[in-house]
């Protein structure tokens, strides 16, 4: 008994030293593998603090650095991402200024010229365009003014025009050489320095047969040529004066029927487009006077124009209106607007001088484009017009010449208060609607 109790106690010793022996073995051996996570860890803690150390040196060079090589941000490069907005344009012109009477030189009570008078109401709605044009139907030969049926315009008439915010002359009509080359020279010269740009005629041979104008970024190329009365063959005339030769190259100029008169059109065109033009304007001074439609050359130069290039057309000379509308390239999916005839815009061609009521009338030509800069290309047309009447009369003082609009005042306009002729405009304003027809539109498809 006393033997096995000693056996126990001997055998749970040996247990006890067993697992003493066995504890000090595995501790023996975890020690390294503590030491190297220690280790581990300390490394880690040290590499951890440095960083955190270096970390505000680090961001405040890089900001540096940033900010040395770049520049702050703005909200508005967020739109470079965008597409461009389209451009819309409003394009506006109107038909002949002439004056067929000598005594073109009035004056007010403080004896200033009363050039201001043709465009007291219709300047407020020319300035509103982004380009306004119109035809000078007259040169401004120097001296002492003439009227029908040689023309010699007043040099007062330049200045008062750009003051009505014209933007673009045209010179080429079938008046234009009635004094003589000098006449021609002169009138660009005037023109010019009034702070005009003229399209149709030119100082130097060198010069380009196209004026260019700019407006909201775009570059809008402006051309414009008169009929000859020239018999193919012979030497080239405009209203049966004949040009100098010298002149010939500072004119243009086309005899009907002349496929190198077309030639040089298109040509013309392609200069102006290869000049920047991303929108190209034609004028044509030719037509039957008094007829009300236009006739075979109106219309073959017009499609001409149109295959060549042309966006716009506007035109002048019978002294009547003639219809608007949409012509169709052959080549292209965008129509061209066509006024075939703007009218009179000032003249002296009235019932009380024996012509006819339809001479009185005129507009001003319409066209708003919406331009996509993007592509480079016509995205909607609107072509209208603002019904014009033309009105002289005396106010007890002087003759007065003016032009009215066809606008919700008129029973308040103060010229046909004092004229009477309220009913006259009326009558004129009807017709010309009649005529012209509603305004018309065009847009491309999506």
């Amino acid at each position: 008994m006393r033997l096995m109790r000693i056996k126990q106690r001997i055998n749970a010793g040996s247990n006890v030293m067993l697992d003493r022996d066995l504890n000090a073995s595995l501790r023996r051996r975890a020690l390294p593998v503590i030491l190297r996570a220690l280790l581990l860890v300390f490394f880690a803690l040290s590499v951890l603090s440095s960083a955190c150390a270096a970390q505000p040196r680090s961001v405040d060079k890089r900001l540096e650095d940033l900010t040395s090589t770049s520049r702050p941000f703005n909200p508005d490069d967020m739109q470079l991402a965008r597409p461009a907005p389209p451009v819309e344009l409003r394009i506006v012109s109107v038909g002949d200024i002439m004056l067929h009477y000598p005594d073109q030189r009035q004056y007010d009570s403080d004896g200033q010229p009363v050039f201001a008078d043709y465009f007291r109401f219709t300047a407020e709605v020319v300035q509103t365009a982004d380009i306004a044009l119109c035809n000078i139907e007259a040169p401004f030969g120097g001296g002492t003014p003439a009227g029908y049926p040689i023309f010699n315009m007043a040099d007062e008439m330049a200045p008062a025009v750009a003051a009505a915010g014209f933007d673009v002359v045209y010179t080429t009509n079938n008046h234009m050489l009635d004094q003589g080359s000098e006449g021609v020279l002169r009138t660009v010269s005037l023109l010019r320095e009034s702070g005009l740009l003229v399209a149709g005629s030119r100082l130097e041979e060198n010069e380009p047969a196209f004026v260019l104008y700019n407006t909201k970024g775009l570059d809008i190329a402006v051309v414009a040529y008169t009929y000859e009365t020239t018999t193919l063959g012979s030497t080239r005339s405009i209203n049966g004066i004949p040009m100098a030769e010298d002149l010939d190259p500072l004119i243009n100029s086309y005899t009907s029927g002349s496929a190198a008169d077309k030639d040089e059109l298109r040509r013309t065109f392609d200069a102006a487009r290869a000049a920047g033009a991303e929108l190209l304007v034609c004028y044509f001074h030719n037509g039957t006077e008094y007829a009300q439609a236009p006739n075979d050359d109106q219309r073959e130069m017009a499609q001409y124009a149109a295959d060549a290039g042309a966006d716009v057309i506007f035109a002048s000379h019978p002294h009547v209106l003639q219809p608007m509308e949409f012509l169709m390239p052959a080549e292209g999916e965008v129509p061209v607007p066509v006024f075939w005839a703007m009218g009179n815009y000032v003249s002296n061609q009235r019932l009380e001088s024996g012509m006819d009521a339809e001479n009185e009338q005129g507009i001003m030509a319409d066209v708003r484009i919406s331009y996509n800069s993007q592509h480079q290309q016509i995205d909607e047309i609107h072509m209208d017009y603002l019904p014009l009447w033309v009105d002289r009369y005396s106010d007890g003082t002087r003759p007065v010449h003016t032009v009215i609009p066809e606008r919700g005042d008129l029973a308040e306009n103060s010229a046909l208060a004092t004229s009477g002729h309220l009913d006259r405009a009326l009558a004129a304003f009807v017709e010309i609607h009649e005529l012209l027809g509603e305004a018309q539109t065009w847009k491309r498809a999506t």
